[in-house]
């Protein structure tokens, strides 16, 4: 099933997205840049389901909210290299 949003609709969608993105970010303390709240701040998540009331998803740009790759050991390279049993 398609579903037809009206410019109005993409409109509102679009500022929803712009502030959302606003307040994704969180300082070194956990605080949202914004509103200085503890992450995940009551606006994020008020914009959040408006956006998924019109059932579509947020949209995400790649490292916007500062997320960082844990238990690599800083070697994103290094393959293992796996012995099969020998047979006898």
């Amino acid at each position: 099933m398609t579903t037809y949003r009206s410019s109005n609709v993409l409109v509102q969608l679009g500022r929803a997205q712009a502030e959302l993105y606003e307040h994704l970010h969180a300082d070194n303390a956990g605080r949202c840049p914004t509103c200085r709240k503890p992450e995940t701040c009551r606006k994020r998540q008020e914009l959040t389901a408006d956006i998924l009331d019109y059932g579509v998803l947020p949209q995400r740009r790649p490292g916007i909210a500062g997320g960082q790759v844990f238990g690599f050991g800083g070697d994103h390279n290094n393959s293992r290299q796996h012995s099969s049993p020998s047979r006898s």
